[in-house]
């Protein structure tokens, strides 16, 4: 394997109790490369008011390492789960991102699968594809992650997506370094509007399966979420 520059971006907010422990994880999961990947983090927080900054900042001193970004939005309004991936983009400085969620519900370790896909077959964009997650997640989820999905076939997608809003995307640095400035949305919906702009682009995706553990912990407010996300699917195919 050539040396490879990823750049891995974690949006926040208020994430000082798990954040941590998953940045050890993501650490302790390169070391095995033994320097065959040169990798950056780069966390971007939307205005936390806990201590997520500090607990971040502590476990990098921790393991003497330096190869990271902190970018704090400091205004008094949150922007969005995608306004700082945007943020995190524009900053990030390797060949491939990662974007992944604080939860680290996607195990990091498909990273691999990652960098097999893009080294033999070239895709510019590896997709999370959640599987065999039924008895993790609510049946009502279920219904409505199929609603949604119905909806971005109809309005925005030529071609089958299985799983659109994984916390798991693998993206060639050029490819999204060329359209992320028209990018528009703020919400974790920004994802879907990268897939919709690779896609327009006719550059090759491929959709990984992955194990997804759901956290009972997740902020996500599922029946308002469909309903932005709804007013995002116009915003996306009519911007």
């Amino acid at each position: 394997m050539n040396l490879m520059n990823l750049s891995i971006i974690i949006p926040t907010i208020n994430e000082a109790d798990r954040l941590p422990q998953n940045i050890k994880r993501i650490i302790d999961y390169f070391d095995k490369f033994q320097k065959k990947i040169k990798y950056e983090i780069i966390i971007c927080d939307d205005n936390s008011k806990d201590n997520t900054i500090n607990s971040v900042k502590k476990i990098f001193n921790n393991y003497s390492f330096k190869n990271y970004k902190i970018i704090s939005n400091k205004n008094k309004k949150k922007f969005g789960k995608g306004y700082c991936q945007r943020l995190g983009i524009s900053e990030s400085k390797g060949d491939y991102l990662l974007l992944i969620d604080a939860d680290l519900s996607v195990p990091i370790n498909y990273i691999s699968d990652c960098l097999k896909l893009v080294s033999e077959k070239r895709y510019s964009l590896v997709c999370g594809t959640r599987v065999d997650n039924s008895k993790n997640n609510k049946i009502y989820r279920h219904i409505l992650g199929l609603l949604n999905n119905i909806l971005l076939h109809i309005f925005l997608y030529d071609r089958i997506v299985p799983d659109s809003t994984c916390g798991f995307k693998f993206i060639e640095a050029k490819k999204i370094k060329k359209i992320y400035k028209t990018l528009i949305i703020d919400t974790g919906f920004l994802e879907v509007e990268i897939i919709h702009k690779f896609i327009k682009e006719n550059y090759n995706i491929y959709h990984l399966p992955v194990i997804w553990n759901n956290d009972p912990n997740s902020r996500i407010r599922v029946f308002r979420s469909i309903f932005v996300d709804f007013i995002n699917i116009f915003k996306i195919k009519y911007s």
